[in-house]
Parts: structure tokens; sequence; C-alpha cells
């Protein structure tokens, strides 16, 4: 005999004003994620320009994003060389999906950039 619930599991209630950002005009495709990590990002935005407007975050500026965005490219050729020379099948999976990481990032970084530099 299994057993029943006697009221279904229903989900939390989000706030669409979270998802009424300027970065919702973002496909999820842009990042290479699911919906889920871009939500996520979308909200990151939200609770950021709240915190900002109420003066308790610093301002991005565009050159520290573009500091990140070359170490984010440093880190993706020494994975590349790594790959390149990884034999063991098990290694190179490991590199591939560090790889992949890496790339999500700079999509990431490049999406906030613009934004950086849109807003500016």
């Amino acid at each position: 005999m299994g057993l029943a619930l006697e009221k279904p599991l229903a989900a939390a209630p989000v706030s669409s004003s979270v998802y009424d950002t300027e970065a919702a005009v973002i496909e999820p495709q842009s990042f290479g994620d699911t919906g889920m990590d871009f939500k996520k990002f979308t909200a990151r935005m939200h609770d950021y320009h709240e915190r900002l407007e109420k003066h308790k975050a610093h301002p991005i500026e565009s050159c520290h994003v573009r500091e990140i965005l070359a170490r984010l490219e440093a880190k993706e050729a020494q994975l590349q060389a790594k790959l390149d020379a990884a034999h063991k099948q098990d290694k190179r999976e490991r590199i591939s999906g560090k790889l992949k990481t890496v790339g999500t990032q700079i999509s990431r970084a490049r999406h906030l950039l613009r934004e950086v530099e849109n807003a500016a």
C-alpha cells in the first residue's frame, strides 16, 4: 500500500517582476545553458540593480569585466592545450567539462560587458 499525499506539493510562488528586467530580452541559447541558468542570471541582475539603486552596491565597471574576460580566455587556452596533450580518455573528459564551463562563463562575461557598456 503506497502513501498518498493529502495535498499535492506545489512549487514556491515566483514573482514575475524578477524576470521583467532588460536582460530578459536575451534568449537562453545565448548562454549555451539551460533556461534555469538564464533565470538565475536574470534574477541576479535584478537583485544587483535593486542594490545599486539603494546605493548598497558599486557599479560594475567595464574595465573590471574586461580583466575577468581576459583571465577566462587565458584559462580556456590553457585548458585547450592540456586537452590536446592529454592521452587518457577520462582526463580528456574532465578537461572537456572544464572547457564547457569556461566557455559558458566567457559567454556570460561578454553579455555582462555589453550590458555595462550600454548602460554607460
